[in-house]
């Protein structure tokens, strides 16, 4: 499913046509508010942190000055494997380091980094389920009615199912890399 494909489906939600183009010159004010629903949608299941947009034991290395910037997709970072005990997080485009106080690193960090990827980069199901989560939040705050929320929110669990599925079926990892609470016990 293109982009295209996924904002046509928004508007036909509310008894709109759909566009040929996704063009700002092309479209109105609700093309506009379709794609930004679909991009806000897709960013907030992204979040999550899937198998397909999850990097592990990705290494940031600092700069020149120590500090360490993170790509400008990077929705949510954490330490992990040789890094796990330092104590750092996000802040806007760098990673601060909390035991010292400070944005300064003396090497390099490995992370666990949850990244946004763009639309045609999310695997198939994950269009089907951003699309359909994103339709039924369009088509009740423009048509302000329980009917458009009822008529959808069943295909927005079944396409979470399939989802889930999917990030079961290609996550490789096993119980002893998947699990937070192993990862911590074999630190211990």
């Amino acid at each position: 499913m293109t982009e295209l494909e996924a904002v046509n489906s928004l508007l036909a939600a509310i008894g709109q046509v759909g566009v040929a183009s996704l063009q700002p010159k092309d479209s109105n004010v609700s093309v506009e508010q379709a794609l930004r629903e679909l991009r806000r949608t897709s960013r907030q299941v992204q979040t999550k942190g899937w198998h397909w947009n999850t990097l592990e034991d990705y290494p940031l290395t600092p700069g020149t000055d120590g500090t360490v910037q993170l790509p400008s997709n990077v929705l949510k970072v954490d330490t992990v494997g040789v890094s796990g005990d330092v104590d750092a997080v996000q802040r806007g485009r760098r990673l601060y380091n909390r035991d010292a106080n400070n944005f300064t690193f003396g090497g390099a960090v490995k992370v666990r980094l949850v990244e946004a990827l763009e639309w045609d980069d999310l695997p198939a199901c994950a269009q089907w389920y951003v699309m359909v989560k994103a339709t039924r939040r369009f088509a009740t705050a423009k048509l302000a009615s329980d009917t458009a929320n009822k008529f959808t929110t069943q295909d927005e669990q079944e396409a979470l199912i399939d989802l889930e599925q999917f990030e079961a079926e290609s996550d490789d990892r096993t119980m002893r890399q998947a699990s937070p609470h192993v990862a911590r016990m074999r630190r211990s």
